[in-house]
């Protein structure tokens, strides 16, 4: 029996696409989560029902005669997800296959990007997915659209790998509809970023939407930016566009 092969998208250093080195998100409170980090530790305290066995520091323990546990600082991450869009008629014929490829690697580097840093991170797009792909990827599809739920780490990557890897564009389902079906399961995600060929009127109002409801929306453009005064917002603003460009040189 013959052995699938997938060939993963390129994945780029942010900078080599124009982009910033590292992104800036905002400061979204109620949609950040809080994480112990094992790392750093911040001090001691008495021992509480329910705390676990193995945050308990034994040498303080034995020194004060009483149980004492660790107590760590906290890192905030962030729950991003990204939108990629593959809706065929968006893109120029011209253009077609070179934009294409691009907005699949500028997904791959946001993910690799995301997850390198600590955030959980998912995908939506509204792309159908090849056949040969493996069998165990946990994700939904169908109807033109492909999701995977936002997690952290190593396997959370390859999935979302996997997932480019075998995506094709489709002429059913627009970028528009894609947000559409897709806004209520949003709940919890903090920061969007969007891969499209252009930031169109239709798009950016809609991202002001997601916007007055809390959360942050990065817009990826791959073709031609429209709203060049959305370039130039400080970095951590809650919505802003960037323009993508092999070979580090930003576009004007």
């Amino acid at each position: 029996e013959g052995q699938t092969v997938v060939v993963y998208p390129s994945i780029h250093d942010l900078q080599d696409l124009s982009l910033p080195s590292r992104l800036s998100f905002g400061r979204f409170k109620a949609l950040k989560r809080l994480h112990p980090d094992p790392t750093r530790l911040a001090g001691l305290r008495r021992y509480q029902e329910g705390d676990p066995l193995r945050t308990i520091h034994w040498p303080a323990t034995a020194r004060t005669q009483t149980l004492q546990v660790k107590q760590f600082d906290h890192t905030v991450t962030a729950t991003c997800v990204l939108f990629l869009d593959l809706y065929q008629e968006d893109y120029t014929v011209s253009r077609f296959y070179v934009d294409t490829e691009m907005a699949i690697t500028v997904a791959a580097s946001l993910a690799n990007h995301l997850i390198q840093r600590g955030e959980a991170c998912g995908l939506v797009s509204n792309a159908i997915l090849a056949q040969h792909l493996p069998g165990d990827l946990a994700i939904s599809d169908g109807d033109g659209m492909v999701q995977i739920r936002a997690r952290q780490g190593a396997a959370q990557l390859t999935q979302i790998l996997a997932i480019l890897a075998g995506a094709n564009t489709q002429n059913e389902k627009d970028f528009l509809e894609l947000l559409t079906e897709c806004g209520h399961q949003l709940e919890g995600a903090a920061v969007l970023l969007w891969v499209v060929p252009r930031d169109t009127a239709e798009i950016v109002e809609r991202a002001w939407s997601f916007v007055n409801r809390g959360r942050q929306v990065l817009i990826f453009v791959v073709e031609k930016v429209m709203h060049r005064e959305l370039l130039q917002r400080p970095p951590g603003s809650s919505l802003q566009v960037f323009a993508v460009e092999k070979g580090g040189a930003r576009k004007r």
